[in-house]
């Protein structure tokens, strides 16, 4: 059992030798977690608002391209006779 724990020991050390200057403290760890989780949902709602706001913009279009087409439609075809 000496040993095991002599080997243990010696572990532990070197461990917190070597990841000493890596190790921060936890409630800096918890904040990280923290501003993670609201990076995910930010991103999230971007995407979502960035499909919305794409397949808004493509109905929008073809709605105009349809109002343009009766507009350009209606004179080519029918302005001479009505004005």
């Amino acid at each position: 059992m000496d040993d095991l724990e002599e080997i243990q020991k010696t572990i532990k050390e070197s461990i917190k030798t070597e990841l000493g200057s890596y190790k921060i403290s936890i409630e800096q760890h918890y904040q990280d977690h923290i501003w993670l989780s609201e990076w995910r949902k930010w991103q999230d709602s971007i995407k979502s608002v960035f499909w919305k706001t794409l397949v808004g913009l493509g109905i929008t279009a073809i709605l105009a391209l349809l109002l343009y087409g009766f507009i350009f439609f209606g004179k080519a075809n029918f302005g001479g006779k009505y004005n």
